[in-house]
C-alpha cells in the first residue's frame, strides 16, 4: 500500500510540476503598427458665380447721377461660389445700347477692381475684369474683409451725349467665370 501511495504522490508531484511549467511566468508583450491611410478625393471643378448687391441677387442695375450725361450705378459684387479660383470676364450683347436713342457701347464704362474702382470701357468681347488677381474660393475668403477675396467689387457707368432724351436704356452684360 505504501508503494501505491508513494506512486500516487509521485504522479501528483509530476502533475503539479508540469502545471507550473505550463502556466509559467509569461509576460504579455504588445505590438504597435502605424498605418497612414491615403485618402483621394475626386472633386470635380465647380465654377459658379453670382451677381450680388448687399447680399441680394442682382438682376437690374439702376444708374443715376448728378447730371444726365454722367450716370453711375452703386457698387455690386461678382462673387465666386465655386471650389476653384476664377478669372471674371464681362461682355456686352452687342455694339449698341438700346432706348429712346441708340448709343455705341463705347459710351458704357465699367468700374471693377479688387483695390479701386478703375474705369474700363466695355467692348463686345470678353474683357478680363480680375486683372490684379483671380477671385479666390469661398473657404479662403475672410468675411470680415471690406471686400472678401472671393468678391469683385464692380459698378457700371454710362456717358450720355448732351441733349439725349430721357427714358430707359438697356444693354445686356454677360459675366463669365473661367478657371485659371
Amino acid at each position: 500500500m505504501k508503494s501505491k501511495i508513494l506512486g500516487l504522490l509521485m504522479i501528483c508531484g509530476a502533475l503539479l510540476f508540469s502545471a507550473f511549467l505550463a502556466i509559467g511566468d509569461y509576460e504579455v508583450t504588445a505590438a504597435d503598427t502605424t498605418v497612414t491611410p491615403v485618402v483621394t478625393a475626386d472633386v470635380p471643378e465647380v465654377v459658379s458665380i453670382k451677381l450680388d448687391s448687399d447680399g441680394h441677387p442682382l438682376t437690374n442695375i439702376e444708374l443715376s447721377g448728378p447730371s444726365p450725361q454722367d450716370l453711375q450705378s452703386g457698387r455690386f459684387d461678382v462673387v465666386n461660389e465655386g471650389n476653384v479660383p476664377v478669372n471674371i470676364y464681362v461682355r456686352s450683347n452687342g455694339p449698341t445700347i438700346s432706348g429712346p436713342r441708340t448709343f455705341n457701347i463705347a459710351d458704357v464704362y465699367f468700374r471693377a477692381d479688387k483695390q479701386d474702382m478703375t474705369n474700363t470701357q466695355i467692348t463686345g468681347i470678353n474683357q478680363l475684369l480680375t486683372n490684379t488677381a483671380p477671385l479666390d474660393i469661398p473657404i479662403n475668403a475672410n468675411p470680415t474683409d471690406i471686400i472678401p477675396s472671393n468678391h469683385l467689387a464692380t459698378g457700371l457707368g454710362l456717358h450720355l451725349p448732351l441733349g439725349s432724351p430721357a427714358g430707359e436704356y438697356s444693354v445686356s452684360l454677360t459675366y463669365t467665370g473661367s478657371t485659371i
